[in-house]
């Protein structure tokens, strides 16, 4: 049992042993926030930092209708300092009655996913 130990402890740290440095200090929120518009809205993935580093962000918006289905991304990066927010990115799309929105946000430190957010509109 007492060898058992050590390769259980190995197997649990390799999550963190795989990832850079830099992905393993970052640490971020997701946030999407929502700004009306007449007969539109913009949609912003936010990155909240809690620790200073290099953080990406990937907004994926479906908008589905009537008349079929969009699919919107954007993306950015920054250099952040702890409790800074920027706007990684922002999608402008008119939206009517019966509409349908699934949005997704992801925030990244070194190609590695650390934060998401998720939103739905359902028609």
């Amino acid at each position: 049992m007492h060898r058992i130990l050590p390769l259980i402890a190995a197997l649990f740290g390799l999550g963190l042993m795989g990832q850079p440095a830099a992905a393993r200090d970052a640490m971020a929120l997701a946030a999407i926030a929502v700004e009306p518009g007449a007969g539109a809205v913009t949609i912003v993935g936010q990155v909240v930092a809690l620790a200073p580093g290099r953080y990406g962000g990937r907004l994926t918006v479906d908008r589905s209708g009537a008349s079929g289905t969009v699919t919107s991304k954007q993306g950015g990066s920054a250099e952040l300092r702890a409790g800074e927010v920027s706007s990684m990115a922002r999608v402008d799309l008119s939206l009517s009655p019966g509409d349908g929105l699934e949005v997704s946000f992801v925030v990244l430190s070194d190609g590695v996913e650390i934060a998401s957010s998720k939103m739905t509109v359902t028609p």
